[in-house]
């Protein structure tokens, strides 16, 4: 009796298994289906935001990037500062207004960030807030960079064109702040990139520090921008390149800056913006303006009129200046993002 009891369990047991690894077989079976309607869907997507860069008319594109950040600790003894607290506040904007016609384009682009910073490490004598508000909390990263720029078509993918780009700070406006002007060649193979090449280009810098010295020259204008969203990704990329022909090591500058959006409803995601820069002027006048000897006078002076009796420092010295070094400038922003 014992047996047949045994057999039946193992029959019952065998049939059970079967009918699970069936049951799971078909389950990954419609799992494959579905992600195979899911693949063909993403592919509709994107080749319809594709015909809709491609169609003539008015576009407009922003992608936004909200940071923030607020602590305060009072009593908290088990953290190294038991009072500490620390504030951050940050918003990166990169947006385009592009006008493609049969004949002539028209396309603007803009580039914003701007974060506060302030940590305290003793909040009972000194607030996180300051008594005049967010206007006392120091400034970390200010960037502003407007482009526009018109064309006439060639063919569909070369250009005559002539550019306008400025960037300067929100804080200190013109302090220092560039502005080019120039004409040349603009190349577009796909919709959603395009690059100037302009050869006859003019340097304008401008400083209203009488310490600081820039010199304004002649040169090469690049600049390239990529606007695109795919699989709920949204990528904006603004380069921007002076070569000059005064002084190519010393006068020249570039600028890279990427927004990236990552969708997770209606819009709105996480977002990161990454900013890079490269500009010897800039790293030049902010050594000399901050070198100071024992009295805290400045070391050097930029001025050709000398009155002080300064040391004058020229830029193309600056090889042989201790402590000096050119450095690759950088901000970064991870927050909240709403793409439009």
């Amino acid at each position: 009796m014992s047996r047949k009891l045994f057999l039946l369990s193992l029959v019952v047991a065998l049939f059970t298994f079967g009918l699970n690894a069936q049951t799971v077989d078909e389950l990954k079976t419609q799992k494959a289906d579905k992600q195979a309607q899911l693949d063909a869907l993403a592919a509709e997507i994107d080749d319809l935001n594709t015909r809709i860069l491609e169609f003539p008319g008015w576009k407009f594109g922003a992608l936004g990037t909200i940071g923030g950040n607020y602590n305060k600790y009072n009593d908290w003894y088990g953290a190294a500062n038991p009072y500490s607290g620390g504030l951050d506040l940050g918003l990166a904007v990169n947006a385009f207004a592009n006008l493609d016609r049969e004949k002539d384009f028209w396309r603007t682009g803009l580039n914003f960030n701007f974060q506060k910073a302030r940590t305290v490490v003793d909040s009972r004598n000194t607030d996180v807030i300051p008594d005049e508000g967010f206007s006392g909390v120091p400034t970390i990263a200010d960037n502003i960079g407007i482009n526009s720029a018109y064309g006439y078509k060639l063919n569909p993918k070369w250009a005559v064109s002539v550019l306008g780009d400025y960037k300067t700070t929100l804080s200190n406006i013109n302090d220092p702040g560039t502005l080019d002007l120039g004409a040349g060649l603009n190349w577009t193979p796909i919709p959603a990139f395009t690059a100037y090449f302009h050869p006859l280009n003019y340097n304008f810098v401008f400083s209203n520090n009488e310490l600081q010295n820039y010199e304004s020259s002649l040169g090469c204008k690049i600049l390239a921008q990529y606007n695109r969203e795919f699989s709920g990704i949204a990528w904006s990329s603004n380069l921007s390149a002076f070569v000059s022909y005064a002084d190519v090591n010393n006068f020249s500058n570039w600028e890279w800056i990427n927004g990236f959006g990552f969708n997770v409803w209606k819009g709105i995601g996480v977002g990161v913006s990454l900013g890079l820069r490269g500009d010897k002027q800039q790293a030049y006048n902010n050594y000399v303006t901050n070198k100071v000897d024992g009295n805290g006078v400045p070391s050097f002076s930029t001025q050709v009129d000398n009155t002080d009796n300064i040391p004058f420092l020229d830029i193309a010295d600056l090889k042989d200046a201790d402590g000096f070094e050119s450095k690759v400038q950088t901000y970064l922003l991870i927050g909240l993002t709403y793409a439009l």
